[in-house]
């Protein structure tokens, strides 16, 4: 296989996450988008024995299957479920049909980087989030797309920055900040879709 970048490629975001995981008192259900080579799915799943990942992704990638598939084997199907399809579409499916009960206590946003995707993963994920309590994690947030979507979203009042988790991604330049990396906040009208873009 040939694979299309992934987060292992990251080792700071890697940590970062991982610490986050960890530290979080209810993180039973992480929801994503984009699991392209199933490696944030397997840090979440090792960070806790609890956790189930809900995960959506294009699945253009011949990877994608057998990822899921050995993930699955490994630490048991019931952890991971994987929809694949365009977000845009099965997300909204997603809602329409889930019981009200079934909420993500983490929300990890790495689809699509046009800001068309960005806005859309981020309006929908919104309604998966619970309202007793959640993190949105959105990766890539230093993509000039992605960014804007994020931050759209929180000029409006949609979303609450906590925090940033910025990566390095030369080791050997250690003056160089790209930006955020990871955007960490809440959604403040959790359970909710988000307010329509343009």
């Amino acid at each position: 296989f040939s694979f299309e970048h992934g987060i292992f490629a990251y080792p700071t975001k890697l940590w970062g996450l991982r610490e986050l995981m960890v530290r979080l008192p209810n993180a039973q259900r992480v929801c994503e988008i984009g699991f392209n080579t199933g490696g944030s799915a397997l840090l979440w799943l090792l960070a806790r024995p609890d956790t189930t990942v809900f995960a959506f992704d294009l699945g253009h990638h011949s990877y994608v299957r057998p990822a899921a598939a050995y993930l699955q084997a490994r630490l048991g199907a019931h952890r991971l479920r994987l929809v694949l399809g365009d977000s845009k579409e099965t997300v909204p499916a997603e809602l329409a049909t889930r019981p009200t009960s079934e909420v993500c206590d983490v929300l990890f946003v790495d689809g699509g980087h046009t800001v068309e995707d960005a806005r859309s993963d981020l309006r929908y994920m919104a309604a998966f989030a619970n309202p007793a309590g959640h993190v949105l994690l959105v990766d890539d947030t230093d993509f000039t797309s992605v960014g804007e979507a994020w931050k759209e979203l929180v000029d409006l009042g949609f979303i609450e920055p906590l925090a940033e988790l910025t990566a390095n991604l030369d080791p050997r330049a250690t003056n160089i900040n790209r930006g955020p990396s990871i955007s960490v906040g809440v959604f403040l009208r959790p359970g909710v879709v988000g307010p329509p873009l343009p």
